[in-house]
C-alpha cells in the first residue's frame, strides 16, 4: 500500500498533534508546520499528497500559504479547517475545501480518502 504523505499546518500544537495521531493510525505519513511559511519550506523539501491548513496563522496565514503552495503545485488537494465559517466563499473561489472547527474527524478521513484517490498529476 502507497502511504500518502500529508502536511498539517496549525499554529496550536494540540490540534498538529491530534490529527497526526489519527492520520497516521490511518496509515498516511505526516509532517507538520506551525505556521505557512514553514508550510511551503516543507513542501519544497518534500511533496505532499495533500494539505490541511489553518487560516489563523502567525508569520504566513492560511490563504498566503495556499498561494504560495498552489504556485509550487496548483493541484496539490487542499483542506482549509477554521473556526471562521464565513470563508466558504473564499474557500470555494480558491479550490479548496474548508471544515470548520471543531473537526468532524470521521468526515475528515473520508474527505481526505476520497482526495487522494485521484491520480496525482504533478
Amino acid at each position: 500500500m502507497i502511504k500518502h504523505r500529508i502536511l498539517i499546518v496549525d499554529d496550536d500544537e494540540a490540534i498538529r498533534t491530534g490529527l497526526s495521531g489519527v492520520l497516521l493510525s490511518e496509515g498516511y505519513e505526516v509532517s507538520t508546520a506551525r505556521n505557512g511559511r514553514e508550510a511551503v519550506e516543507r513542501f519544497q523539501g518534500v511533496r505532499m499528497a495533500l494539505i490541511l491548513v489553518d487560516i489563523n496563522m502567525p508569520v504566513l496565514n492560511g490563504w498566503g500559504a495556499i498561494g504560495q503552495l498552489r504556485t509550487l503545485s496548483p493541484r496539490v488537494p487542499i483542506i482549509m479547517i477554521t473556526a471562521r465559517p464565513d470563508q466558504k466563499t473564499i474557500a470555494r473561489t480558491a479550490g479548496v475545501e474548508l471544515m470548520e472547527k471543531p473537526l468532524d474527524i470521521p468526515y475528515l478521513l473520508s474527505r481526505v480518502d476520497a482526495l487522494l484517490q485521484k491520480p496525482d498529476k504533478d
